[in-house]
């Protein structure tokens, strides 16, 4: 669930169907759920999970009181229950990561990421002691983490886990960012798709941390948080585009015009793929450049638009 709203910036609207998306893979859990639990289990969190929705449908209106109302109702409905170990790690799960939205929603923000790091913490004990395939639900638990820590103002700790977790999908495990989480074995394999589905929302909060034309980007990406953008990886095999995106901010954020050109022209030349919200604040960077550096020829940037980017690259 995407329990972290995004910040739209400007009419472009790209960006990815998040929630459908992570609505279906909590559907597809449910459904491995259902072959261990019992039906009164299955029925109880199945309760507690269409209250939880409509509270945070109610919170993402601005109706604070009423979702806390109905959050608060749907831990009551599975705590009071009698469930299996099993089976209230998955209601917990669950729960947590909808209380740490209320807590964000309320700028409490140090709660927001003890709810999340719990959250991770209970996605890994099903996976140690049960089996369960958590990693989609723990890595976009991770993702939340870098929104809350940008909030709390530790940007440098957002962007250095940010930047950890694009190198571990890509398939670099010890650059997993959580070390009181430690693997004790190889995580599950994650379908390439998967992998840059959830790149994508990782790279839309490193865009945020980030944002062009700011002094406060140009020192952060200087520093020792911004190690990944200067990484000197070039941008060939199967992650070429995420390179080339990063390689494209950091001359964006650093104003280098023509090298932005020349990494912008790399990435959108493999098409959008799963890079939906990359694509966006690409497109968005590139409309920017090309205002800057041709302000008399708008025919080079009024046709961008979230399908492609016209002839401008």
């Amino acid at each position: 669930m995407d329990t972290i709203a995004v910040h739209q910036k400007s009419k472009i609207t790209a960006s990815p169907p998040a929630v459908m998306r992570d609505k279906k893979y909590n559907d597809q859990y449910m459904v491995q759920i259902a072959h261990r639990a019992s039906l009164p289990e299955i029925t109880v969190l199945l309760h507690a999970s269409a209250i939880r929705e409509n509270g945070l449908r109610l919170l993402k209106t601005g109706h604070i009181a009423q979702g806390a109302e109905l959050l608060g109702k749907a831990r009551r409905i599975f705590s009071e229950a009698v469930l299996s170990e099993e089976t209230r790690l998955v209601a917990e799960s669950f729960q947590y990561p909808a209380e740490a939205y209320l807590y964000f929603t309320r700028g409490e923000q140090t709660e927001a990421e003890a709810a999340l790091i719990t959250s991770i913490g209970l996605c890994q004990a099903l996976r140690d002691a049960y089996d369960h395939e958590i990693e989609v639900r723990r890595i976009h638990l991770a993702r939340n983490l870098i929104r809350v820590r940008a909030a709390m103002n530790r940007r440098a700790d957002a962007l250095d886990m940010g930047s950890h977790l694009v190198r571990y999908l890509e398939g670099v495990e010890e650059c997993w960012p959580l070390h009181d989480f430690p693997m004790t074995r190889p995580p599950d394999h994650l379908l390439i798709d998967e992998r840059f589905a959830l790149m994508d929302q990782i790279l839309g909060e490193i865009a945020l941390l980030v944002p062009p034309g700011r002094a406060m980007s140009r020192r952060l990406v200087a520093s020792r948080a911004g190690w990944l953008f200067a990484e000197d990886k070039p941008s060939t095999g199967e992650f070429a585009a995420v390179d080339a995106w990063l390689a494209a901010r950091r001359a964006a954020v650093d104003g280098d015009a023509s090298t932005f050109l020349v990494h912008t022209r790399a990435f959108f030349a493999g098409g959008r793929g799963y890079l939906f919200r990359a694509w966006r604040e690409l497109t968005l960077d590139l409309i920017a450049c090309c205002q800057y550096i041709a302000p008399d020829k708008p025919e080079l940037w009024r046709n961008l638009d979230d399908d492609g980017v016209g002839n401008a690259t």
